[in-house]
């Protein structure tokens, strides 16, 4: 398994907009898949304090996806109250995990 940025992979944008809409697509925030594919692009802009990791097994097919972000969901004021603050570390270390289906 390898473990890259999505940025650093762009190829698997459709891959990760297909795989986020088939999983989510009964929640709103998730069921309009152009709407995935813009907030993934934002996400993972240059300047963006957010990112999404994507893992890809040995055939360069995608396994898994997991993002990094302030938040998403509105349903908790305090969520956004400005004390959390991120700054994208110069290095990432993830351990693999093995999924069991």
């Amino acid at each position: 398994m390898q473990i890259s940025t999505l940025r650093e992979s762009p190829s698997l944008i459709s891959a990760v907009v297909h795989m986020l809409h088939h999983e989510w697509s009964d929640l709103p925030n998730w069921n309009d898949a152009d709407v995935i594919r813009q907030r993934l692009n934002l996400r993972n802009a240059a300047d963006a304090q957010t990112l999404t990791l994507v893992a890809t097994g040995a055939d360069g097919a995608l396994m898994a996806t997991a993002s990094i972000i302030h938040y998403e969901l509105s349903d908790i004021s305090e969520r956004d109250s400005g004390w959390v603050r991120w700054s994208p570390p110069a290095n990432i270390a993830v351990r693999g995990w093995r999924v069991r289906s």
